[in-house]
């Protein structure tokens, strides 16, 4: 037997030390065991994981959550006691939101004693449990102006029921249309729904792209597909007027020219319309082309004569039989008048008067203002007294004129009254025709120089032994200048004389015929009558006007007597009136009426003239003297009556007059100040 060294004891007490070390610090003082079905997740769904904490002493616990699915785990519950030899089951819930990336995702669940923690860790898988998928048949091309239908197929190959919102993006997308919106689909369930293209006529050949997207409106799947699609005119072509503008003559025909190209892959047949003038006819209204032929087709344009002159315009149109396509063009037709005639008589008015048995000619204007030549003849409608002196055709060029003279003389019977006359030329070549007329307007010989005769006064009162003047106004209201015969009759021709005794008046104009009135004293005094007659000669009285005179005896104003002492009271008691009583009298006479006593004055005052021209030279003689004398005195009397009063008279008057000097030269001065600023 070997000897055991006391080394070796110590070694081996060491040893068997650290095995009991290492036994008391990996000794627990809980268990964890896990429960798990499935680590497997929808969004939106839920599963459950198990951990039972058996406790080997009695202890208090938390549990708390980490890892990338700790934000949509939770473990209840969080916190509990537990008796030694005692277990309870902690319970995590995993719920992805229906947002959630499908992915791997870690849930770790911490579990602390106070003593010692322990953690359990699980993959979670979230899946994507609303799966779908968008398949689109294939599509190819569509021709413009045609549409066609193309299938496609959406499936939901999720777990769950969903409803799904259907759009179309992209440039397709103008002429594109789905047959739905929406569509709601079971797990597994696929439905089919229809994309319509249908591009217009005048859209540019080429191929455009689309992008179907199918979007669920309960979770966040989406599918799209996308696609393209060829556009091809099939069926274009073009209308085009081989002219746009057309000139013509009224009466003529002209062909306007429409050419139809077929640009499509396929026969068509193109229905044709025109609007416009009623002259504007179209040949025929269909036409049928090959793919890549062109027709023609014609309007023809045929203004009457006389056709109102400008400018029209004729809208075409033409529709294809296939594909419906609707093209437009235009055309203006400008129709001169190039067959005009103009007619004018020529006189300033539209009618004329013209007495019986007498003539006039009027100037008839006859022009060819159209481009072409004309050949016209000349009629006339009215009164067979109207007559076309000269010949009634003539030929002419463009812009040429003939001259032509009526005649109008109405016979010494003919009935007065207004009577047209009316003038037309006709063109043989075109039927342009144009018109004029005049109103001839025919009086009897008595008509036509009837004269109206009027007085000043018609009733006279003449004293013997003076004259006396009547005037008449002869006025003549004819048609005709007259030359008038004067003669009076009646009781007062013996005093009366009448001058002129002849009076050419023209129309519309008046003389005066002068009466001259004077019965002598030996006239005897009553009433008598002088009648003035006009006439024309070699007719019978056109007009009178009767006056009638009352012959009276010569009036005498009774003489006046008045002695030269009378006179002199008079002229004193004139002159005693005080000064201010002449001013007061003064401005009476020039604003205010008169009064009783200023008449009395007046009559004084006449009645004193009167009385001075009844005096002999040297009664006259002496009352100059005593009038001097007065004046002299009375000048006097009145400069020393009154001399305070003049001189505050002279002072208000200066003052006046030195006022009216300062304002104007204040406004001077003035004035010199504005034309002083102005030129600075």
């Amino acid at each position: 037997m070997r000897k055991i060294t006391s080394r070796k004891i110590i070694l081996g007490l060491f040893a068997l030390f650290f095995i009991f070390l290492v036994s008391i610090i990996n000794a627990s003082s809980f268990n964890v065991e896990s429960n798990l079905l499935t680590n497997v997740v929808c969004p939106s769904s839920t599963i459950v994981i198990e951990e039972v904490i058996t406790a080997d002493e009695s202890s208090s616990f938390e549990v708390i959550t980490q890892g990338t699915a700790s934000s949509f785990s939770t473990a209840l519950p969080m916190a509990f006691s537990l008796n030694k030899g005692e277990s309870r089951s902690v319970y995590i819930y995993v719920t992805p939101p229906s947002h959630t990336l499908p992915g791997k995702y870690t849930v770790s669940l911490l579990i602390s004693d106070g003593k010692q923690t322990k953690q359990v860790s699980h993959e979670i898988i979230v899946e994507n449990c609303n799966k779908l998928a968008l398949t689109l048949e294939p599509v190819k091309e569509v021709c413009a102006c045609d549409s066609k239908a193309y299938k496609a197929t959406l499936k939901n190959n999720g777990l769950y029921s969903e409803r799904y919102k259907l759009e179309i993006f992209g440039n397709a997308a103008d002429f594109a249309k789905l047959s739905t919106d929406g569509i709601a689909l079971d797990p597994g369930e696929s439905k089919d729904f229809i994309i319509y293209f249908a591009p217009k006529c005048t859209l540019r050949e080429d191929e455009y792209t689309f992008t179907i997207k199918a979007t669920s409106l309960d979770s966040r799947a989406i599918a799209t597909s996308k696609g393209s699609i060829k556009v091809k005119n099939c069926y274009s072509y073009t209308l085009n007027a081989e002219k746009n503008f057309y000139s013509i003559c009224d009466g003529e025909t002209a062909s306007a020219k429409l050419i139809i190209e077929n640009k499509g892959i396929s026969d068509n047949i193109y229905d044709i319309n025109i609007k416009g003038p009623g002259f504007a006819f179209l040949q025929k209204n269909t036409l049928t082309l090959k793919a890549g032929e062109s027709g023609e087709v014609n309007i023809s344009l045929r203004p009457k004569l006389g056709e109102k002159p400008g400018n029209y315009t004729i809208k075409v149109e033409a529709l294809s039989d296939k594909g419906s396509i609707l093209a437009k063009d235009s055309i203006t037709v400008e129709v001169r008048e190039c067959h005009k005639v103009d007619l004018i008589i020529l006189f300033d008015q539209r009618k004329d008067k013209i007495c019986n048995a007498l003539t006039n000619t009027y100037g008839v204007e006859l022009k060819n203002i159209g481009e072409k030549d004309g050949d016209y003849v000349l009629s006339l409608k009215g009164p067979e007294w109207a007559k076309l002196k000269n010949a009634t055709t003539v030929k002419l060029n463009a812009n040429k004129t003939a001259m032509f003279t009526l005649e109008v003389a109405p016979p010494y019977g003919t009935s007065s009254g207004d009577y047209e006359i009316e003038i037309k030329a006709k063109d043989r070549n075109s039927e342009a025709e144009a018109k004029d007329s005049i109103t001839i307007q025919t009086f009897t010989k008595e008509e036509c120089y009837r004269p109206k005769i009027s007085a000043q006064a018609e009733k006279l009162e003449i004293e013997k032994d003076k004259t006396e003047v009547a005037i008449l106004t002869i006025e003549n209201t004819g048609a005709r200048r007259a030359n008038y015969i004067i003669e009076a009759s009646g009781s007062a021709t013996r005093f009366v004389s009448v001058t002129p005794s002849i009076l050419s008046i023209e129309p519309e104009k008046a003389a005066n015929v002068y009466v001259y009135i004077a019965p002598t004293l030996a006239t005897p005094n009553g009433s008598y009558s002088i009648t003035i007659s006009v006439r024309l000669n070699d007719t019978t009285i056109l007009g009178s006007k009767t006056l009638d005179l009352e012959v009276v005896d010569k009036k005498v104003k009774e003489e006046i007597n008045i002695t030269t002492e009378e006179l002199r009271e008079l002229l004193e008691e004139e002159e005693k009136q005080g000064f201010w009583e002449k001013i007061k009298n003064w401005f009476k006479k020039v604003f205010g009426k008169k009064d009783e006593n200023e008449e009395a004055k007046q009559e004084i005052e006449q009645f004193t003239g009167a009385a001075i021209k009844a005096m002999n030279e040297s009664e006259l003689k002496e009352v100059e003297e005593l009038v001097g004398e007065q004046k002299k005195s009375g000048f006097r009397e009145f400069l020393s009556k009154y001399k305070w009063e003049i001189v505050g008279a002279l002072a208000i008057i200066a003052i006046i007059l030195i006022l009216l000097l300062l304002d104007v030269f204040g406004r001077k001065k003035n004035n010199e100040n504005k034309n002083k600023k102005q030129k600075e």
